[in-house]
């Protein structure tokens, strides 16, 4: 069952419970006074509010994401004119070549792109005065580097909303898990009171619609 089905059924015995003198009569005979039908729906509640901010969080993370894809999206087309002009401005210098790692295409993963752009923007001042002959000044290649440096912040802003969310999750869950636990002896108790009783039953969402 989805976990937005349960929290349902589960409010919906609580709502007709807390509703109906006659339900918390019979279940307090069976040793589940009103006390616990109202510490279920704290439980409940406790969840809702979890599960608000779980959401909460993971919009946030989805958020990081897209803002890291963009700054990494907008850094490429700098770092890649870069790396065009300092390719055809140091065509014959095998040693800037290394330095500059020039050779080959750019790394896909985030961490190889962002290591192979280091690397550029640490050694290319190097050859500064040469790429500026080539309509690439300092202050370019200063940006650029500058727009590297906003991708790993961008990162760890990912990072950070992705910890927020994963934790979020995981207090959602534990206090779902309570909620459920609550139920089980909900439902073994309410059964139990109205076992010859298939209309409170039915008002407690007890009742599967092929049983009924």
């Amino acid at each position: 069952m989805k976990r937005t089905n349960k929290l349902k059924r589960i409010q919906t015995a609580i709502d007709y419970t807390l509703r109906v003198d006659s339900v918390q009569k019979g279940l307090t005979k069976v040793g589940m006074p009103k006390a616990e039908i109202i510490q279920g729906r704290g439980l409940f509640e406790h969840v809702q509010m979890l599960d608000a901010a779980q959401q909460k969080e993971y919009g946030e993370r989805y958020q990081a994401t897209d803002e890291l894809n963009l700054a990494r999206q907008q850094a490429q087309t700098f770092y890649m004119k870069h790396i065009d002009v300092a390719r055809f401005a140091l065509k014959d210098q095998r040693g800037y070549w290394k330095a500059l790692e020039l050779s080959g295409v750019r790394k896909s993963d985030l961490f190889g792109w962002l290591a192979q752009a280091h690397t550029f923007y640490s050694n290319v001042y190097q050859v500064k005065d040469v790429l500026a002959q080539y309509n690439l000044p300092e202050a370019e290649l200063q940006q650029g580097e500058s727009m590297i440096d906003a991708v790993i912040e961008a990162y760890n802003v990912r990072q950070k909303e992705d910890n927020e969310a994963q934790a979020a999750t995981q207090q959602r869950d534990e206090a779902l898990e309570k909620l459920e636990a609550w139920m089980r002896r909900f439902t073994q108790a309410a059964r139990l009171a109205f076992a010859d009783d298939m209309q409170t039953l039915k008002g407690l969402g007890l009742v599967s619609k092929m049983t009924a």
